[in-house]
């Protein structure tokens, strides 16, 4: 069956829709590492993280802890976002 002009416009518009919410799922992330290295820094534990990310404590650590800087304790300044 060949494709037809709006089917493919349609396609591209699919495209550029996912496109742009992949662009702000990136932005949403950094945003949500921001915060909890925030909450962290101010004392927040790791089960409330979890709890409000809908996930276990552990879960939360390893997703969102800084890999590279796991000595460093809440309070002791801004640490950097790990992928």
């Amino acid at each position: 069956m060949p494709i037809n002009e709006h089917d493919v416009i349609r396609a591209q518009n699919y495209v550029k829709t996912l496109h742009a919410l992949r662009e702000r799922a990136i932005e949403i992330d950094y945003e949500v590492r921001m915060l909890i290295l925030s909450a962290r820094e101010e004392g927040v534990t790791w089960e409330v993280l979890g709890e409000i990310l809908g996930t276990s404590r552990q879960a939360a650590w390893e997703k969102y802890r800084p890999k590279d800087l796991d000595h460093i304790s809440p309070g002791q300044g801004t640490l950097p976002i790990d992928d």
